[in-house]
């Protein structure tokens, strides 16, 4: 490895450290008094017991529908709601990483891969209507990344193999409308 590349990987590293310590650092300063804690509490309340569409009457609760797991698995961790909300966003930004991932494995080939890295990287900082939340609109916006990168991967895969790649963007569409219908 060459000096440039050494230095390349690590500014890109501390580029990373530097970052994630103060994405870490955001989430905890932001409180949001309305969408964030009402999903939240529809997933609880389906967690508590709650059937959807019968008992819960909020109009977004297919947004709230996608969180459930995660709160079940929250509450049977720690037995309580206490700090579920920095547990929530600290899975957005899990799943934007692994967006951003996706993203840097299909860009790598086409450009240099600084390039690809830092591009890639945009995405882990996506943030809409500053919240950091998986929530219908923030599930719709990656759906559609997933199942766009998808289609892209089976453009350029070859014919025999098109089958496989060509479920994954139907079912990201799919999942994509369920979650925010109007998108």
């Amino acid at each position: 490895m060459i000096m440039a590349e050494k230095v390349t990987k690590i500014s890109q590293w501390c580029f990373v450290v530097i970052t994630f310590t103060l994405l870490l650092y955001r989430i905890t300063l932001h409180a949001d008094t309305f969408d964030e804690i009402m999903n939240l509490s529809i997933s609880y309340r389906i967690v508590l017991g709650d059937i959807p569409f019968y008992h819960i009457r909020e109009v977004y609760q297919i947004g709230a529908i996608f969180m459930v797991p995660f709160v079940w698995l929250f509450v049977k961790l720690t037995g309580g709601t206490t700090g579920i909300i920095l547990y929530s966003r600290v899975l957005y930004i899990i799943a934007l990483v692994g967006c951003a991932i996706l993203v840097y494995q299909l860009l790598k080939r086409y450009i240099r891969k600084d390039h690809a890295f830092f591009l890639s990287y945009i995405v882990v900082f996506f943030e809409l209507f500053s919240l950091y939340y998986l929530w219908y609109d923030t599930l719709a916006v990656l759906f559609c990344l997933v199942g766009d990168l998808a289609i892209v991967k089976a453009i350029e895969i070859k014919q025999e193999n098109k089958q496989k790649y060509l479920y994954l963007p139907g079912n990201s569409r799919i999942h994509e409308k369920i979650i925010k219908p109007l998108s």
